[in-house]
């Protein structure tokens, strides 16, 4: 069935909540001929007393705005501080276990939290000394799945891995499966450990709890 085609005029409200979302702040006011300009890179067309009403209505609808007489409108709440942002951000510079890459893409995700100005405050580096990046990028979807069939009392079936000097993951046990009824996933020392249950012959079942590493795990879950 083909989209209907919405009128500009009507995501109008829409256009000026994404438009103090991005652009204002407490240190950066927006004046309604600000907030119609900007209207204007969308294809929309008001007028001041146009943006009194979607203030009022953005309002009405939850939204923390601001009002200084004769300067502008700004949002003042939002669902993170700055403050909180840029410790998120630390923390995942600094963790090892979080690729460059990685690390990139999820600070972006965060400035997406705070306002464009704000959010190049969020551009820092942090420099821990004898800190090397992993190179693992499956890390995220490892952790999710294991957390998955946690929840779901599932079991996990994954090659035991370590790293060798040449930085390469190699397969120990000539490649064979572990299938372990997961508890909970540990952190110690900037790393994951999954402590589960052991499917062994062994009827004394002596390799419960026994931590895994996470950082040599590939495994899926079913």
């Amino acid at each position: 069935m083909p989209e209907a085609h919405v009128n500009p005029l009507r995501l109008r409200t829409l256009y000026v909540m994404k438009i103090l979302m991005e652009y204002s702040d407490e240190n950066h006011l927006l004046s309604s001929n600000e907030i119609v300009k900007r209207l204007k890179e969308y294809g929309v067309k008001a007028e001041r007393k146009s943006i009194y009403t979607d203030i009022a209505i953005l309002k009405q609808f939850g939204m923390d705005i601001s009002t200084e007489p004769n300067v502008g409108y700004y949002l003042n709440h939002r669902f993170f501080e700055l403050a909180e942002l840029k410790l998120l951000v630390d923390a995942v510079q600094s963790s090892k276990f979080i690729t460059e890459s990685s690390s990139e893409k999820l600070i972006k995700k965060l400035e997406t939290l705070t306002s464009k100005m704000n959010g190049h405050q969020l551009q820092r580096q942090v420099y821990i000394r004898n800190r090397l990046k992993s190179g693992n990028t499956s890390i995220f979807y490892n952790v999710d799945k294991i957390h998955t069939a946690i929840s779901k009392n599932e079991k996990v079936t994954f090659h035991y891995c370590e790293w060798t000097v040449k930085k390469e993951l190699q397969v120990k046990k000539d490649g064979a499966l572990y299938t372990v009824s997961p508890w909970a996933l540990t952190w110690d020392d900037e790393n994951y450990y999954l402590v589960g249950c052991m499917h062994t012959a062994d009827p004394s079942g002596r390799f419960c709890g026994r931590k895994w590493p996470r950082s040599g795990a590939s495994g899926r879950v079913y």
